[in-house]
């Protein structure tokens, strides 16, 4: 068969479909008692914490050859 097979990964995405439903709701309402200010503080140390982790910890993986 050419294409998708929906019916192979139908239970998977059935649970992701859901999994975004409750990521929104739960988002939106912790969303809501954050002020700007905050939200930005709070996402420019995530992105720098995801940051160091990729140049420090996956960077050195790729060049020793871990795992």
């Amino acid at each position: 068969m050419i294409g998708f097979s929906f019916a192979e990964y139908g239970l998977l995405l059935a649970l992701m479909t859901a999994a975004v439903v409750v990521g929104t709701s739960f988002g939106k309402k912790v969303l809501t008692g954050f002020n700007e200010k905050t939200f930005l503080i709070v996402f420019n140390t995530m992105l720098i914490a995801l940051a160091l982790k990729l140049i420090v910890i996956d960077g050195l993986r790729a060049i020793f050859g871990g795992n």
